[in-house]
């Protein structure tokens, strides 16, 4: 697609915290591309061998995503009931960015009072998460937030107490970007995802968009 050197790609990606260490003897993190409408998506994930986990997108009528073509250690690529593994729901237009993320989580909680008090955090638990991660949720206290019967308040798209995923907002390059990563050991780096385009020139440059 690029035909960017690994040192020339890497230097075009919107890195958020440090590149998590390769989890699974034996491999390391490569960078990947994959078409997204006009532009290419760089991102890192894991190679293993001749194997790795690389990401296609899937474009629907109401929401586009990110789902699993392969997986590096084997893994699924299909959830319980067929389907492609999401990786990551991906939102575009306007409102974009931060407000994207808002509009979409508040969009689907049934009762528009508490919707209204959703807003974007920091997670409550970020570590490992890259540095820019939110989630979306009403206003807690530390007592709240540790309660084994907490309630989740903001709807599919926002902070579930029960766990059982790990889950969480990026928004960057004017898109909201909302990933379900599992539990298991990660094989994508959430934080490496960056859309480049090609100028005119032919060179390539990440795409300029507020997030």
């Amino acid at each position: 697609m690029t035909r960017l050197c690994p040192n020339e790609a890497a230097a075009l990606m919107l890195d958020q915290g440090q590149t998590p260490t390769a989890a699974i003897e034996g491999c390391r993190w490569a960078i990947r591309e994959t078409g997204f409408a006009d532009n290419i998506l760089l991102y890192r994930t894991l190679q293993c061998g001749g194997q790795s986990t690389t990401v296609e997108l899937r474009v629907g009528k109401n929401t586009t995503e990110l789902v699993y073509a392969r997986r590096a250690d084997g893994g699924p690529t299909r959830d319980a009931d067929g389907q492609p593994l999401v990786l990551a729901r991906v939102f575009a237009g306007m409102p974009g960015g931060r407000a994207r993320a808002i509009h979409e989580a508040r969009d689907r909680v049934g009762d528009k009072q508490r919707a209204a008090r959703c807003t974007l955090r920091a997670p409550y638990h970020a570590e490992g998460l890259p540095t820019d991660a939110l989630i979306v949720d009403v206003l807690r206290t530390r007592a709240e937030v540790v309660r084994e019967d907490a309630e989740p308040l903001c709807g599919p798209l926002g902070y579930n107490p029960a766990g059982g995923s790990i889950e969480f907002w990026r928004t960057h390059q004017g898109h909201a970007w909302y990933f379900m990563l599992g539990t298991d050991i990660w094989d994508v780096d959430p934080g490496s995802f960056t859309i480049v385009r090609k100028q005119a020139s032919g060179q390539w440059l990440r795409l300029t968009a507020p997030g």
